[in-house]
């Protein structure tokens, strides 16, 4: 059944209003193949996490830190200058970051398999997709840190 707007589910105003510039005719075949295309996207319906919920009781938070950190010692070099001492807090922020992820890509726990297995339809992620990643946040990591002390020196 298809609501008024602004009544019902999400799901059903979400339904009704793509359906409503299709023919009369077609809207109820489409509405329903759309709402079952919803709940199998969603995991019978409840909503479907992207990030391993695991992250929460763990890894995540020194991640956080080390991004809140970042930002913050952007915003003091925005009004300050780059001085060597930063350029250590930076380092330190950095590394907060950068090297939680890494671990968490490098264990393939990033990602929640749910959401992975959904997206990818059955298709397995290679290991070097994983080993590029961990790679990649290392790299941009250490030339941040370079870039940083290079600003501090001159």
């Amino acid at each position: 059944m298809l609501y008024a707007s602004g009544t019902g589910t999400l799901t059903d105003r979400y339904v009704a209003e793509v359906v409503r510039r299709i023919p009369a005719d077609q809207r109820g075949d489409v509405a329903d193949e759309l709402r079952a295309t919803i709940a199998d996207r969603t995991d019978g319906g409840s909503r479907l996490d992207v990030l391993d919920p695991g992250l929460w009781s763990g890894w995540i938070w020194p991640m956080l830190a080390g991004l809140v950190g970042l930002v913050t010692l952007d915003a003091i070099r925005a009004v300050r200058v780059w001085t060597r001492a930063l350029a250590v807090w930076s380092a330190c922020a950095e590394a907060a970051f950068a090297l939680p992820l890494a671990w968490v890509l490098h264990r393939r726990e990033f990602f929640n398999p749910s959401f992975l297995s959904d997206v990818n339809g059955g298709w397995q992620t290679p290991d070097s997709f994983y080993t590029v990643a961990v790679a990649g946040v290392l790299a941009v990591g250490a030339g941040e840190v370079v870039k940083r002390f290079r600003e501090a020196r001159g």
